[in-house]
């Protein structure tokens, strides 16, 4: 019984450590220049993606663009697309 109670007690110290690792607040991490400028250029192409695709905006719950359907089948879309990924990656290779 006493065996089964250490058991048991251990596991459940395990468990608790285990869910308090997980969940513990993270401690705050000033980022240095580039990683501003990296944050930067995913929050200005997310915003970017969200207007060239309304429908995409509504599923994350943004309704800044509902008046809106979106173009996604021509020739400008896709082009405009590959502008963008091109844009992206620009400002991407400009982080040292």
């Amino acid at each position: 019984m006493k065996n089964r109670l250490i058991n048991v007690a251990t596991l459940f110290l395990f468990v608790f450590l285990s869910f308090e690792a997980a969940y513990a607040i993270p401690t705050t991490v000033i980022p240095n220049d580039e990683g501003k400028k990296l944050h930067k250029v995913f929050a200005e192409s997310d915003e970017a993606q969200l207007k060239r695709n309304p429908i995409f905006a509504l599923f994350r719950g943004d309704m800044r663009y509902a008046n809106r359907f979106g173009d996604f089948i021509s020739d400008a879309y896709f082009e405009g697309e590959k502008q963008a990924a091109l844009d992206n990656l620009k400002a991407l290779e400009s982080i040292t």
